[in-house]
This record gives structure tokens, sequence and C-alpha cells, in this order.
């Protein structure tokens, strides 16, 4: 019997919003040798919705805001947005016709 391993399907279009990010991944073919996701800023990439969880736990920048004349607080911003694959397939397939 064929060793065969899960592959999680893509659902999610994952985009930098700047800067270049690389993600080091199992590599299924050696273990040994991690394989890698990089993103390049505005370029949409497939991910899984694990790969999509981590990104937003750990791909994170820490940003100050004022919260008035001698306060700021610290909040983290995920350096991604997030689209489901399939929002466009509709709109994708729609034809309009004018008369």
């Amino acid at each position: 019997m064929a060793n065969t391993k899960f592959i999680p399907k893509p659902e999610f279009n994952a985009t930098l919003t700047k800067g270049r990010y690389t993600l080091l991944t199992p590599n299924e073919a050696n273990p040994n040798q991690p394989g890698a996701i990089v993103f390049e800023e505005g370029e949409p990439v497939p991910v899984s919705a694990d790969t999509k969880e981590y990104l937003e736990q750990n791909a994170v920048d820490a940003v100050d805001y004022r919260v008035n004349a001698r306060k700021t607080e610290t909040r983290f911003e995920c350096k991604f947005t997030f689209e489901p694959i399939n929002s466009g397939a509709l709109s994708a397939n729609v034809q309009t016709e004018t008369r």
C-alpha cells in the first residue's frame, strides 16, 4: 500500500500588507531540509486554514497607539490579510448584459 499523506487544501489567499515574509514548512520529500513559502507584499498566496491560524498568531507587528496625551498602548496586528478563495469564484462566472 502506498504511503500517502494528507496535504491540506488551500482555503484562503494570504496577502502580506508590507515587506517580505518567509515561512519555513515541512518538506515531505526530505524532512531534514525544510521547504519555504515566500510572501511578497501585495501578492496573494493560497494557504490552508492551519497556515492562516499560524500566521494570525505569529506574524504580527507591535504597533503603538496613543490613548491620550500621556499614555500609549501597544497592540499587535497581523501582517497579513486573508480572503476566502471561493469568494471570487462566483463573480468570475457572472456575465452582464447591456441593452
